[in-house]
């Protein structure tokens, strides 16, 4: 992300009226490791992080490091160490990328004039005894453009107060980060898996390995915006961190293969009071990534965001705007996954602009953690995290989620093991398993809705909408019908479903490839107009 040197915006801005993982009881020493995260007040990470090795007193049974939230509210930090001696350095926590990657204190970006490596640290190869050279195949861009490339080496590895002897890193002999990167994803999003098919053990791997957790699985717990405490627990769950139950979601597979931890996000709206609405709910491809600061959603979702709160979008530097004052509106964004909802309040989107901003009447301006994606898919970063307890899965190849419980005090950590059987989580209802674009064989049905398949109940179309449909009418979409899709052929209008037909219709879909051969309840002019193609939410 970038941060926005803004210090008055010409244009004013009106505010809007307002099989499963199991879970048991540790036994005296559990496989579990824990790291809480504080929100960095220090401009210097790499310092704070020496001061707090003096105090730091784990919780029986759990290994325990502080990570910071960095002041801009950008990234949550780790502090490591790698190498013999050990050589201290702070690196992002990413569950969207799988390498760890560190600079070196001669590459190109940081012995640049501003040396903006310092604060974070470095690893030099020539200092430590215990290094071991790999490759010259490191190479590696993130989402945002950013990335590094240079050697593949191995080393000692300190983090949370255990040790993992020859761990495999990348080092940034050229990179675009003055921190480094710690992704803690499927090994199969490692930098050299999609190029060369090539995997090596990285984090959550090398800790089952080692014996220090029992299950490739581990939590995240951000607290809420200004929160000094949070929480990263490998091999384990914290009961405290959470209000409800979690509910279990499967992770969606890219050809058959689990690159990413992306789950399929059924619907999106809002509620301030009694006051409800909904922005979208056709399911959409999410990805759970705690390296993207922002919640970005497809531009549709942005869109109606945007115009709730009147939110202003500075193009030139991608960054959307809103009066601070919003963050005291009650209005929460919702998020559901099939049975769970995650309610985002709006003072965890609203934080101020470093430096300060102001609108042109004098009045502050804050940043809003929400921004455009496209057409497709989502990326569901810091802004939405923070306000979700989410339990990760890399064994099962799922995801838990609930509601997180924000400045909780207490703690009450189970173990996380291999087996069926989860007393703090449950397999969420009608969860959606998969979310794909496929052609669909037409159906003979009339516009009266007959031709229904078992399991999807008929498209009813008022008159308003078979116009519509037919392309005989140019008005707007009917209230109450959602389009599901666009026949491939020229010149028919789109495919709509009453706004229940869609759901369940999306539902059925996802698990019966039968039903989805299907297509039911359409009319009859359309029968020539074959093959249809659904919405394209994940190939």
């Amino acid at each position: 992300m970038k941060s926005l040197a803004l210090f008055s915006l010409t244009l004013g801005l009106l505010l809007a009226g307002t099989e499963a993982i199991q879970l048991s009881q540790p036994n005296t020493s559990p496989s579990v490791f824990h790291m809480s995260t504080k929100q960095k007040r220090s401009a210097d990470p790499l310092a704070q992080a020496r001061g707090r090795q003096l105090q730091r007193r784990a919780p029986p049974g759990t290994v325990l490091e502080n990570l910071s939230q960095s002041d801009d509210r950008e990234l949550y930090i780790a502090n490591i160490t790698l190498g013999t001696p050990p050589q201290a350095i702070s690196v992002q926590i990413d569950t969207g990328s799988s390498d760890l990657y560190v600079n070196t204190p001669n590459s190109t970006y940081c012995t640049s004039d501003e040396d903006p490596c310092t604060s974070y640290g470095t690893y030099d190869a020539n200092k430590s005894s215990t290094y071991k050279y790999v490759s010259s195949d490191f190479d590696i861009t993130y989402g945002d453009g950013t990335g590094a490339y240079g050697d593949f080496a191995k080393d000692v590895l300190h983090i949370g107060g255990v040790k993992v002897p020859g761990f495999q890193f990348g080092i940034g002999y050229n990179s675009s980060n003055a921190e480094g990167v710690m992704g803690i994803g499927y090994e199969k999003d490692e930098a050299e898996a999609a190029e060369n098919n090539i995997t090596y053990t990285n984090l959550p791997q090398a800790l089952l390995n080692a014996g220090l957790i029992k299950a490739k699985a581990y939590s995240l717990w951000l607290n809420d915006l200004d929160a000094s405490e949070g929480s990263i627990l490998f091999g384990g769950v914290d009961t405290d961190k959470f209000t409800g139950e979690l509910e279990t979601l499967p992770v969606l597979s890219e050809d058959g293969v689990y690159r990413e931890f992306v789950v399929a996000m059924s619907s999106v709206g809002y509620t301030n009071g009694k006051t409800t609405g909904v922005f979208n709910n056709t399911p959409v491809y999410a990805l759970l990534d705690s390296g993207t600061t922002n919640t970005i959603l497809p531009d549709v979702i942005v869109n109606q965001t945007y115009n709730l709160f009147n939110v202003l979008y500075d193009f030139d530097d991608e960054t959307p705007f809103v009066p601070c004052s919003l963050a005291t509106n009650k209005t929460t964004i919702d998020y559901t996954f099939s049975s769970v909802t995650i309610r985002v309040p709006l003072s965890e989107l609203v934080w101020p602009n470093d430096p300060p901003a102001e609108f042109a009447d004098g009045r502050p301006a804050c940043q809003f953690g929400i921004s455009y994606g496209g057409d497709g898919e989502a990326i569901l970063g810091d802004t939405f995290l923070r306000s979700a307890y989410v339990v990760y899965d890399l064994t099962h190849n799922e995801v838990s989620l609930a509601p997180t419980k924000f400045n909780s005090t207490t703690s009450s950590i189970k173990e996380i093991t291999n087996s069926s059987g989860i007393p703090s989580a449950t397999l969420a209802k009608s969860a959606i398993s998969s979310v794909f674009a496929t052609e669909f064989a037409s159906a003979s049905a009339s516009a009266s809705g007959s031709g229904a398949i078992s399991g999807i109940p008929p498209a009813a179309y008022s008159t308003a909408a078979y116009s519509f449909l037919s392309g005989a009418s140019s008005t707007a979409e009917p209230t109450g019908y959602e389009t599901f899709g666009n026949p491939k052929a020229a010149g028919t209008g789109p495919i709509l479903f009453s706004t229940s037909g869609a759901t369940a219709y999306a539902t059925a879909a996802a698990s019966s490839t039968a039903a989805a051969s299907t297509f039911g309840a359409m009319s009859s002019s359309y029968a020539s107009a074959t093959p249809f193609f659904a919405k394209a939410f994940r190939a």
